[in-house]
């Protein structure tokens, strides 16, 4: 992974930087496209980290979503969808295959 994107500041800017071989650069901050994808939680800033940061934010909450409708439904408890680590489970792998629908990417 390239990790030179990492440090790179996210605020706009106007500073001036000299890297180790002495020709001065500018920042200029998150681009509308990546301040958008960040905003809008969209896997599309053009960035493959940034993405995969997106990517695993949105599965992350979908899931954690999803755990919560299905253990706060009426019946649960009752029958083999009490185990929490498969209802878990259940869970991120469902949330992984919307949002891989949603974005139409085969991961």
């Amino acid at each position: 992974m390239d990790e030179s994107w990492g440090t790179h500041p996210a605020s706009p800017t106007d500073e001036e930087h000299t890297p180790t071989d002495g020709a001065p650069y500018h920042f200029s901050g998150l681009t509308p496209r990546e301040h958008a994808a960040i905003e809008l939680r969209v896997p599309s800033s053009g960035i493959p980290e940034l993405d995969a940061m997106i990517r695993s934010a949105n599965r992350r909450e979908l899931a954690g979503r999803m755990m919560a409708a299905w253990i706060g439904a009426p019946g649960y408890g009752d029958d083999a969808r009490s185990n929490d680590d498969k209802a878990a489970t259940y869970a991120v792998s469902s949330a992984t295959a919307l949002l891989t629908a949603i974005e139409g990417e085969t991961e």
